[in-house]
C-alpha cells in the first residue's frame, strides 16, 4: 500500500504491483526510493482491448508509435505487448487521439533510467540514435548523457574499433551508443528496440548488441587488458605505500585480487539460477574477478563466475587457467594483497 500526490493534487492511496525480484528488506526500500518512479501505465492483456476492455472484437498489438506518443503527450506508459481493438484505431491505423484520454491506468513503479530516457526523447525525434549517426552531428552534453563518456573519449574509443562493418541502417557510432547506454542504464532489449526505433525487433537489437560486443572484446580489449605484457611493465606500477609497509624489495610484484557481486534478474532456467543464486547475499548474482597492481592499474577481468563460488575457488582457478598470468607470478617475488572474508 503507498500514498502518493496525484496529477490534481489529491492525496490517494494505492495498490502499486513491484516487479517479481524485489523483496522488502532495507536495501531493496532505498532502490525504491531513490531510484524509482511511479508512473501511470495502462491496464494491458493479452486476451482484451487495453481501452475499452472488450475480448469479442479482433485485437492487434499497439505501434511503437502510439507508445511514443501516449508518454510524451499524456505520460502514460503502455507497455509493448498490450492489444487494442479495431473500434479505436483512425483510418492510418493509429489510435484515435481522443482516446488516449479514457485509457484506464494505475500506477506502477520503472526504473528513473528508462524514465528520463523517454523524457530526453520527448523534444527531439523519434529515434535519438539518428544523432550518433555521424561523429559530426555527436553533441556534447546528448553524449556525456547517453554514453557516459565525453565526445572526446566516445571518439577515441571508436577509432579502436575497426572490424565492425557499417552499412546504411546502422554505423559504427551507433552500435558503440546504444551499447553503452545499454550497459549504463541495463535496460531490456525490447524497450531498448522501441527506442532505437526503425521498426527493429527484440531479435535484431540482440544481434546488434552481439556485434559491437564482440568487435569491442576483438578490436580494444586485448590492448588493454591481458597479462601478455612482461613482468617489468609491472613493477611500475608498484605503489611507495606497499613496498614501505611490507618492507618489500623492488623486484617484488604486489597485486590486489577481489570479486564483487553484481545483482541480475531471476532467470526460469533452473541450472542457471541455482548457480547464481547466493545463499549468502539471498539474491541472484554473478560475479566479475578483478585482479589489478597496487596503484590501481587493471591487469585483468576474469569472470563471470557463479554466485556461489568464493573468491578463494576463483582465484585458484585463474591462476591454473591463465598462462599470461603464471608467467608474471614468480616464487617468493609476487604478493598477493587479498580480503579476508570470501577466503575462508
Amino acid at each position: 500500500m503507498f500514498r502518493y500526490v496525484s496529477e490534481k493534487g489529491k492525496i490517494r492511496v494505492g495498490m502499486i504491483k513491484l516487479p517479481a525480484f524485489y523483496s522488502f528488506d532495507f536495501k531493496n526500500c532505498y532502490y525504491l526510493i531513490f531510484r524509482m518512479l511511479f508512473v501511470d501505465t495502462a491496464l494491458s492483456m493479452h486476451t482484451a482491448c487495453f481501452i475499452c476492455r472488450d475480448k469479442t472484437r479482433p485485437l492487434r498489438e499497439v505501434k511503437k508509435k502510439d507508445i511514443i506518443h501516449a508518454y510524451t503527450n499524456h505520460k502514460i506508459f503502455i507497455k509493448h505487448h498490450a492489444r487494442c481493438c479495431d473500434a479505436h484505431y483512425d483510418e492510418n491505423g493509429f489510435i484515435r487521439k481522443e482516446e488516449f484520454d479514457v485509457i484506464p491506468t494505475r500506477k506502477q513503479i520503472y526504473d528513473q533510467q528508462m524514465i528520463k530516457m523517454f523524457d530526453i526523447l520527448r523534444p527531439t525525434s523519434e529515434n535519438i540514435f539518428e544523432q550518433f549517426q555521424k561523429p559530426d552531428s555527436i553533441e556534447e552534453n546528448l553524449c556525456k548523457k547517453f554514453t557516459g563518456l565525453t565526445k572526446m573519449q566516445f571518439l577515441k574509443l571508436s577509432e579502436f574499433i575497426i572490424s565492425l562493418n557499417q552499412n546504411t541502417k546502422r554505423t559504427k557510432y551507433q552500435l558503440i551508443a546504444l551499447y553503452l547506454y545499454w550497459l549504463k542504464t541495463g535496460m531490456n532489449q525490447k524497450d531498448l528496440a522501441l527506442i532505437y526505433g526503425k521498426n527493429v525487433s527484440q531479435r535484431c537489437m540482440s544481434r546488434y548488441l552481439n556485434q559491437i560486443r564482440f568487435a569491442i572484446h576483438r578490436d580494444f580489449v586485448p590492448l588493454f587488458l591481458g597479462a601478455e605484457k612482461n613482468r617489468d611493465f609491472y613493477l611500475r606500477y608498484n605503489s611507495v605505500m606497499t613496498q614501505s609497509l611490507f618492507d618489500l624489495e623492488d623486484d617484488v610484484l604486489v597485486l590486489i585480487a577481489d570479486g564483487t557481486s553484481c545483482r541480475i534478474q531471476k532467470s526460469n532456467n533452473n541450472s542457471f539460477q541455482y548457480k547464481t543464486y547466493s545463499g549468502q547475499k539471498k539474491d541472484s548474482l554473478f560475479k566479475p574477478f578483478i585482479i589489478c597492481c597496487a596503484d590501481g592499474y587493471i591487469l585483468d577481468c576474469y569472470g563471470p563466475f557463479p554466485a556461489n563460488d568464493n573468491d578463494s575457488k576463483i582465484l585458484n582457478y585463474i591462476i591454473e587457467t591463465d598462462d599470461d598470468l603464471k608467467k608474471i607470478l614468480l616464487p617468493n617475488k609476487t604478493l598477493f594483497l587479498i580480503d579476508r572474508g570470501e577466503y575462508s
